[in-house]
C-alpha cells in the first residue's frame, strides 16, 4: 500500500506556522507566531506577522527553508495591528511566558491600584 500526503492549504499553513515557532526566540514571537495570518494559494504563501512581537519579520530562515521543502513562495507582511496587551515590546524580553504574564500582571496591578488612589 503506498502512502500519499495530502498537503492542503489548511496543512500547509499549519506547516508553516510551526516553522515559525521553531525560529521564535521569545515570549513576543511566539505571541507573533500564534497569532500571524498566514495564507497559502496554489505555489504561494502570504504570511502577515505584527512588528510589534516580531521586530524584524523579513528574517525568518526556519519558514523560509520549509517553504522551499514544499515549494511555496512566501510573501512576508508586516503589520501594526495593536497588541493583546500593553507595552508589546515588553514580551520580546522573555524566554518564559510564566515569566513574562508575572510582570505584566504586576504592571497591571499596580495601574489598577494608582487608578483607584491606593497605594501600589
Amino acid at each position: 500500500m503506498k502512502l500519499e500526503i495530502d498537503l492542503n492549504d489548511d496543512k500547509l499553513a499549519m506547516l508553516l506556522r510551526s516553522a515559525l515557532l521553531d525560529d521564535a526566540k521569545n515570549v513576543g514571537q511566539r505571541m507573533a507566531s500564534l497569532k500571524a495570518e498566514i495564507y497559502v494559494d496554489d505555489d504561494e504563501a502570504s504570511i502577515i506577522l505584527d512588528e510589534d512581537l516580531w521586530e524584524d519579520v523579513f528574517s525568518v530562515p526556519t519558514v523560509d527553508r520549509v517553504a522551499g521543502q514544499l515549494g511555496l513562495e512566501v510573501e512576508w507582511v508586516g503589520s501594526f495591528g495593536g497588541s493583546d496587551f500593553a507595552w508589546p515590546g515588553m514580551a520580546q524580553h522573555f524566554k518564559s511566558t510564566s515569566d513574562y504574564l508575572a510582570v505584566l500582571m504586576e504592571a497591571y496591578h499596580g495601574q489598577k491600584s494608582q487608578s483607584k488612589g491606593g497605594p501600589s
